[in-house]
């Protein structure tokens, strides 16, 4: 790359920690005089070089690469390093806080570094929205700002409310709609599917976040007469279904497990348990301490 880049363009590779202390590596292509890179995933790139070993030339690739980053810093170059700078003023950045649940335990490590706030056994993190991408807020930003965590709580909560609501939906009709579910699918359609619904924001990106809205698992346990079982999807969503009985918990569990195994990116992963919201407690449960009881209860008896 640097063999293909003008004088005055710098191209570094580092390793960058993501949620669930997932690692990645990233080629950060920049203008010497500018704060703001140009940042390429490589692992992907990696794995369909190895795809067409033989067929496909790395010098050809860096070309190729060198190119795009000249085209697109001169369509957004400026743009980018504007908006770095008015990130860096704290009264331009701060309608653009917002905020995203992750796991606790498994962001051990991203957490050290990272202001947030507990909740259950997830935890609150937040980011800034700019042209240049989704940019976690770490520490020394906090401090140039002379903020607190809780200050980030608050702004980043108020801008999700207002700028990204609820997206509530039936998975079923949703289904329908997008032609996933034949006709002749829907009298097979598991039954307790039926009744299970999508909570997201409008964007749908983030959206396990909207756990944390005042009130809205209340507002829908009174709309729908019932204590929810909170299905962790992904970082982006969460599913509900009506709590009915302990026994459905270690099926739920077991789903859970197989679905971040199989369809999501590890990044991606919210929890491997579901959670229960008690209407008449008006409080979300993590439902891990009771799994371990029922597992321990069933390995005795067993």
């Amino acid at each position: 790359m640097k063999k293909h880049l003008e004088n005055g363009v710098e191209a570094n590779v580092c390793t960058m920690l993501t949620t669930n202390d997932v690692k990645t590596i990233g080629l950060f292509i920049r203008n010497a005089d500018q704060h703001v890179s140009i940042q390429v995933a490589m692992e992907g790139l990696y794995q369909r070089y190895l795809d067409y070993y033989g067929e496909v030339d790395l010098d050809d690739i860096a070309h190729q690469f060198a190119a795009a980053f000249r085209e697109k810093a001169k369509e957004n170059g400026d743009l980018v390093e504007q908006s770095f700078q008015n990130l860096m003023d704290f009264s331009q950045a701060k309608g653009k806080i917002h905020l995203k649940l992750i796991n606790s335990e498994w962001s051990s490590e991203l957490l050290k570094t990272t202001p947030h706030i507990p909740y259950l056994d997830l935890s609150a993190v937040f980011y800034l929205f700019s042209p240049a991408g989704e940019l976690l807020i770490h520490e020394d930003l906090m401090n140039m700002w002379n903020i607190t965590p809780h200050d980030l709580y608050k702004i980043a909560l108020d801008n999700m409310v207002k700028q990204n609501p609820v997206k509530f939906f039936s998975v079923k009709n949703f289904l329908e709609d997008q032609g996933a579910l034949l006709p002749e699918e829907r009298h097979n359609f598991e039954e307790e599917r039926d009744f299970l619904y999508a909570l997201t924001n409008t964007k749908q990106w983030n959206g396990a976040s909207v756990l944390l809205y005042p009130s809205i698992l209340e507002a829908y346990a009174n709309q729908y007469d019932c204590d929810w079982l909170v299905i962790p999807s992904s970082i982006h969503e969460v599913l509900l279904m009506p709590y009915c009985s302990k026994e459905e918990i270690e099926k739920i569990s077991m789903a859970i497990t197989e679905i971040n195994g199989s369809q999501l990116e590890p990044d991606m992963v919210l929890s491997d348990h579901p959670y229960l919201y008690r209407r008449n407690t008006k409080e979300l449960i993590s439902l891990q301490i009771e799994m371990t009881l029922y597992k321990e209860a069933f390995e005795k008896v067993s």
